[in-house]
């Protein structure tokens, strides 16, 4: 499962609150090539909060990971989009998309 849900821009996240969310390493490495492929600044991360996809690979079982979309100050005020990292995180998606077809 790939969520699109994540501050920032480039970011693969397999990690949420210290639990792997993502099983196939294999899989996290070939998203990583394809994103830098798009000129996207792509890298593994991992972050100390939870977030809804860990819920959902938690109650499912399902490999999964997050793709930051070009997003910035999350709920707060001054939240903004970068409509060029959107974008390009869109290609990166159809890519994603294209190779597991």
């Amino acid at each position: 499962m790939i969520g699109l849900d994540r501050r920032g821009f480039g970011d693969v996240v397999c990690s949420y609150g210290g639990k792997d969310i993502c099983f196939k390493n294999e899989c996290i490495d070939k998203v990583v090539e394809m994103g830098k492929s798009l000129g996207i600044p792509a890298k593994r991360e991992k972050s100390p909060h939870i977030a809804d996809i860990r819920y959902i690979a938690d109650r499912f079982g399902i490999s999964s990971f997050c793709l930051s979309v070009g997003y910035y100050n999350p709920h707060t005020p001054s939240e903004y989009a970068v409509l060029d990292e959107v974008v390009r995180t869109y290609d990166w998606m159809c890519r994603i998309l294209e190779c597991v077809h």
